[in-house]
This record gives C-alpha cells, sequence and structure tokens, in this order.
C-alpha cells in the first residue's frame, strides 16, 4: 500500500512538470504555430484503406512469420544441427550483412523492376516464403545456412517493396501516415 501511495505521489509530480512546461511552451514565441493545425499531418479518417488492405494484411503475414522465424533461431538451429553460440552468431551476422548490402543495393533492383513496386513486392514475398520452407526443411547446416541468407536478402527486399507499394497505391495526401 505505501507502494502504491509512493507511485501515485509520483506519478502527479512528473503530470504537473509536464503540464507546466506544456503551459510555457505555450507562452513562448513559437505558441502560435502549435496551435495551428499542420497541413502535413493527415488524418487517419480520411485514408482510403481499401487501397491498400491486401498489402498492409500480406507484410503483416510475412512480418509474422519472420517474428516466429527468428524468436527460435538460436534453440533450433542449435538442436537440429547441434551447432554452438558462436557458429548461430557467425551465421545471424552474415545475413545481417547481407540484409544491410541489400538496403544499400536498393535503388539498383527496383531499376531492374523499373518502377513496378508491386511486382518487386510480390517477387520479394514469393522469395522469403520459399527460403522459410528451405531453412525449415534443409538436412544440411550449409543449405540452412544458404537458405537464412537468401531470407535476410528477400526481407530487405520486401519491406522496402511494401512500403513503395503503399505509397504508391495510397493517395498523395496522406503518405505521411501510410509510411508510418
Amino acid at each position: 500500500m505505501l507502494v502504491q501511495a509512493v507511485l501515485r505521489v509520483a506519478d502527479n509530480h512528473v503530470q504537473q512538470t509536464q503540464s507546466a512546461a506544456d503551459k510555457h511552451l505555450l507562452r513562448s514565441s513559437d505558441g502560435p504555430r502549435l496551435h495551428q493545425k499542420d497541413e502535413s499531418t493527415a488524418d487517419t479518417r480520411c485514408v482510403d484503406w481499401q487501397s491498400v488492405r491486401e498489402i498492409m494484411l500480406s507484410q503483416f503475414l510475412l512480418s509474422a512469420a519472420m517474428l516466429l522465424y527468428r524468436a527460435d533461431f538460436a534453440v533450433t538451429v542449435s538442436e537440429r544441427y547441434g551447432t554452438s553460440n558462436t557458429t548461430n552468431g557467425y551465421i545471424s551476422s552474415l545475413s545481417s550483412i547481407i540484409g544491410t548490402l541489400t538496403g544499400f543495393a536498393m535503388g539498383h533492383i527496383a531499376d531492374v523492376y523499373a518502377g513496378n513496386t508491386r511486382r518487386l513486392f510480390v517477387h520479394s514475398a514469393v522469395m522469403q516464403s520459399l527460403c522459410l520452407l528451405v531453412t525449415a526443411s534443409a538436412p544440411t547446416l550449409v543449405l540452412f545456412t544458404v537458405g537464412h541468407v537468401a531470407l535476410a536478402f528477400a526481407t530487405a527486399v520486401g519491406r522496402v517493396a511494401c512500403i513503395q507499394t503503399m505509397l504508391v497505391h495510397g493517395s498523395q495526401q496522406h503518405t505521411g501516415t501510410l509510411a508510418h
């Protein structure tokens, strides 16, 4: 009970401090700009979510699959192939390097698709799905590592392609909302 009382007092003090800081900001020389609505911020109710619904759904499913894959990566690899933590770290580092290099090369990869971001997103999603299947059924550590590295490539491409596709198919007025 004593701990709860101390937490309430601390909470009230933080709220009062924030309130005083907010009042100070409103009185500053930049105050009038705080009251104006910024034209660049979009209201989420005005976004045409129907035009990007399938893109967001597919990105959600791919992200969920990657989250499940990465959550048990070290345990799964250690049990299946008998690797040490050092080997698992090397495999993860290799895939991180490939993902980073892919990010740097995304401009060239997008040029190959000549601005067709939807096609690029579909191809990366198919590649990501195939790489997940390869890593799930790889009989050897070498094949697993190849699939894991290819998965890092496909994931990096897919993240960028998804954002680009949503921005292309969404309205220009709501790009900030869609990119967030």
